[in-house]
């Protein structure tokens, strides 16, 4: 289950940034056990886009840069290595790549090590309705549509001149600001 919000737009004309606040349970047994993270979607116009954790992805940063001291650190057993691991792979440790043109994506998840699967863009048959919504300062229209056996709902925005969204979410005459699905 996932719910995404717009926070943040437009950076630069060729560029935008668009920061999600993404919900979701890890473990659909489990429905009491709730985790957010921010999530960045960047798109640079007409080439692709790059939906990834902004926690993790600062965490990623902040070890590489200070990998040298790090390891010196762990192999003098000031600090236990399994612990940087787990400090390192918190939030959510999946990564979308999409190439528009060639209408594929890199799907990459961490498991253990990272692993990328190559996949064609998911062609979602969205349903719009004259429903509207509106979020964060944004008039959206409501589509629905399904993708790996769930009902997802989706609101976007026409004025957000992509057709993008998180995940592995586009197809929508404008920029998706929210989506959920029905579980």
């Amino acid at each position: 289950l996932c719910c995404c919000s717009l926070k943040a737009t437009a950076q630069q004309m060729q560029q935008i940034r668009l920061i999600y606040s993404f919900t979701y349970f890890p473990d659909s047994t489990k429905m009491d056990l709730k985790k957010s993270d921010y999530m960045h979607l960047d798109i640079i116009i007409d080439s692709g886009s790059i939906f990834y954790s902004k926690d993790v992805y600062e965490k990623d940063k902040m070890v590489k840069e200070n990998e040298s001291s790090i390891m010196a650190m762990v192999n003098s057993g000031m600090v236990d290595g399994s612990k940087i691991m787990k400090f390192n792979s918190t939030g959510v440790d999946e990564t979308i790549i999409k190439f528009y043109n060639q209408k594929k994506l890199i799907h990459g998840v961490y498991v253990g090590l990272f692993r990328f699967y190559i996949e064609s863009t998911p062609k979602i048959n969205w349903q719009i309705t004259n429903d509207t919504l509106s979020i964060n300062g944004f008039l959206c229209q409501k589509a629905t549509g399904v993708y790996g056996g769930r009902v997802y709902t989706a609101w976007f925005n026409k004025n957000i001149e992509v057709t993008d969204g998180p995940w592995k979410f586009s197809g929508l005459p404008g920029g998706i600001v929210k989506v959920y699905d029905s579980q």
